[in-house]
């Protein structure tokens, strides 16, 4: 990670990676990837050059391939208001062309680039001649005010330019009329793995519950990307951008035959009818680990919360790949958190048509009892609830109760004279 936050530590961190990068080395996919951290920086002449320098060195190639690919990335983060330096004179003339050339350069070396509340420097990539022909793969943003219709347009151009190179967009920020764009340039993106639309809940309460415009032309694009049988998207979260029964039930009865893993729709306008129709294909989304449906008007009804709680209690029952929920929307949460915990342990054993190899089950047992896979459906208990009840422990024991054939091996070795440890 190189973050730079001032002048001076920025230069001699640049030297130090040009340096690094352009020495010969093995390829390693583990270590490949440079993350450039931009935070509160503002950009000068000599950083300027030292920059583009560094982002026009040449990339590695994988000694192992055919020689042709790039494998060496760089993630840039641009974070807190970073922009250019007022008081540097060299700077400030022809900045844009030198702001231009070094954004160039980002889009293309660049795996993931993200722009945290830093609106001066969003603005000069999506100003940047040409932008919406780079092959961006990851573009994250979170910003606390909205995008111009010009640049919600520049955007959804780029998109539509490179679908089959974008497999990540989230976007964190106030949604303006002209986000809509966005939804229009998605319909084809069949490469795109993670898609995240978020409003922030501040806004959210200042708006009065007014809904995001995202969907005011409907859900069709997106409809027309999860239909696509050649799609990729794992990840659909849709935070608070007006999704209505309409939509939910349309999404939900693609979701069964989709690869989607993870599908957030709090804090949108879901009633109990869009609600009980999730919960009815829900048994069937056998690539559904992760949900979150809570923030939204049924949950406003303690009827609608503990007959949602009965129904998706007798779900994830019959489910055995659903690992997470929010579970403080449900009166039953400790039963629900149980059937939780061991379908991360790895209920979906139980299902296989053929007994797993005896090799494995050491690593089915460590996974287990792994605390770490049981941390985030901790905080959604009571203390009353953790106190009572110790993940890792019941995993395993469920486990050992319900495939004895992990037990016979020590029997069998004790009968046999060896160690039973």
């Amino acid at each position: 990670m190189v973050c730079l936050e001032d002048d001076e530590d920025a230069i001699d961190e640049i030297k130090f990676y040009r340096r690094f990068c352009a020495m010969p080395r093995v390829f390693d996919p583990w270590t490949n990837v440079v993350h450039l951290e931009l935070c509160g920086l503002y950009i000068g002449r000599r950083i300027n050059d030292l920059m583009v320098e560094f982002l026009n060195l040449p990339f590695a190639k994988d000694p192992t391939g055919d020689g042709d690919e790039e494998v060496r990335w760089i993630d840039v983060t641009f974070k807190y208001y970073s922009s250019l330096d007022d008081d540097d004179d060299d700077m400030i003339e022809g900045a844009m062309e030198h702001v231009h050339n070094w954004f160039s350069a980002i889009a293309d070396r660049t795996r993931r680039l993200t722009f945290t509340e830093s609106r001066d420097f969003l603005a000069y990539f999506l100003d940047t001649p040409n932008i919406e022909q780079r092959a961006v793969q990851r573009l994250h943003i979170k910003q606390d005010e909205s995008l111009t219709s010009e640049e919600y347009a520049t955007l959804g151009n780029m998109i539509e330019r490179n679908h089959y190179q974008l497999r990540e967009l989230h976007l964190y920020l106030p949604l303006g009329e002209g986000a809509q764009v966005l939804l229009f340039s998605l319909a084809n993106a069949s490469n795109l793995e993670e898609l995240y639309f978020y409003q922030d809940y501040d806004d959210f309460n200042a708006m009065e519950g007014t809904p995001s415009r995202l969907l005011t032309g409907g859900i069709g694009p997106l409809i027309q990307l999860l239909q696509n049988p050649l799609n990729q998207l794992k990840k659909l979260h849709l935070w608070y951008v007006g999704l209505e029964d309409q939509h939910l039930i349309a999404i939900s009865e693609l979701l069964p035959t989709s690869q989607i893993e993870s599908f957030n729709f709090s804090l949108n306008m879901i009633q109990s009818a869009g609600l009980m129709e999730f919960m009815r294909h829900l048994p069937r989304m056998h690539a559904l680990k992760h949900v979150e449906v809570g923030g939204n008007p049924w949950q406003e009804s303690e009827n609608a919360c503990n007959t949602f709680g009965i129904a998706l209690l007798q779900h994830i029952m019959e489910n055995t790949y659903i690992e997470s929920v929010d579970l403080e929307c449900f009166p039953q949460y400790p039963l629900l958190w149980h059937y939780l915990v061991l379908n991360r342990a790895g209920r979906r054993l139980q299902t296989l048509s053929h007994p797993i190899p005896d090799g494995l089950w050491s690593h089915v047992l460590e996974r287990a009892s792994d605390e770490t896979r049981y941390t985030d459906l901790l905080q959604r208990c009571s203390v009353e609830a953790r106190a009572k009840y110790i993940a890792r422990y019941n995993a395993v024991y469920f486990l050992l109760q319900h495939f004895p054939t992990i037990l016979s091996f020590r029997c069998l070795r004790a009968m046999q004279g060896g160690d039973a440890r």
